[in-house]
């Protein structure tokens, strides 16, 4: 039974019990029936109460109710949500991270930050320095040792190749140290960036699925296209996040694209005009 058809039989009881009530006979308190007690006002009020308790989005006759009778929806006299203009903006960032994480390489920012994170006072940045300095010193000694002859100075040649020995020992020890202390922080990069940006955009699709992002005017628009822009779980006549998640993705990437053909017609206009100036330098 739809909710239009329980709440006319619901009227159709109240009336029944208020005709049977006013329909009592005048007789004692003691034969009268239990029904006749209480006053008809307070008994049509609770009908009334009960039966105006039956909330539905659409009006019987509408062909939304018909199409989809659990989705309710979005008036344009409701207010939108506080979160609606920070989640719009946070869900564009989010893309347009995603993008120069895309565009850039995920290597070269990780690459980036690890050099960014040995300017800090830290142990892994003294390792690099003690690494940097090991290395010249290997070097150094190779270098010194190469220059000196193995049969003439044989006594020199062995004092240099045992500093070299042990100070390319050194050197392996560090590098390994220095090699599984980067691979820590390559992990860490990694896993702070994938949640950042996708993970991100993944929890804000489940998280905010049935709120509404924009308010659409009503009537403007046929029911399926209303449906489409709601889908899967926000109020029909509102756009849902996943919807304006691939609005953001596609705007961001064909903003870019004008961009940067942009930038190449500029670059372009600039270095056709510098051979243009020499060549009438020279032709004067």
């Amino acid at each position: 039974m739809t909710k239009a058809e329980t709440r006319g039989a619901v009227i159709s009881t109240a009336v029944r019990k208020i005709a049977r009530t006013s329909s009592c006979p005048p007789t004692s308190r003691a034969q009268r029936p239990k029904s006749c007690d209480r006053p008809a006002s307070i008994e049509t009020d609770l009908i009334i109460d009960q039966a105006s308790s039956l909330s539905f989005s659409f009006p019987p006759d509408s062909p939304e109710s018909t199409h989809s009778p659990t989705r309710t929806r979005w008036l344009p006299s409701q207010p939108l949500p506080a979160i609606m203009l920070s989640l719009v903006l946070m869900i564009l960032f989010v893309h347009i991270a995603i993008y120069l994480v895309n565009t850039v390489g995920a290597s070269t920012i990780d690459l980036l930050v690890w050099h960014l994170y040995l300017k800090l006072p830290s142990s892994t940045s003294r390792n690099a320095r003690e690494q940097q300095r090991l290395k010249k010193n290997v070097v150094e000694l190779k270098r010194e040792m190469n220059g000196t002859s193995s049969q003439d100075e044989f006594a020199k040649w062995a004092k240099l190749r045992r500093r070299h020995d042990k100070a390319l020992e050194e050197f392996e020890a560090m590098n390994k140290t220095l090699s599984t202390q980067k691979s820590s922080f390559d992990w860490t990069v990694k896993t702070a960036r994938w949640l950042s940006t996708n993970g991100l955009k993944m929890f804000l699709q489940f998280w905010y699925s049935k709120t509404p992002v924009f308010a659409l005017p009503q009537g403007w628009l046929p029911y399926y296209v209303e449906w489409i822009l709601s889908f899967p779980r926000a109020p029909l006549g509102s756009v849902s996040v996943q919807v304006w998640n691939n609005v953001c993705a596609s705007a961001v990437a064909v903003f870019a694209e004008i961009l940067g053909a942009l930038l190449v017609q500029v670059i372009g206009q600039k270095g056709g005009a510098v051979p243009a100036e020499q060549e009438a330098k020279k032709a004067q």
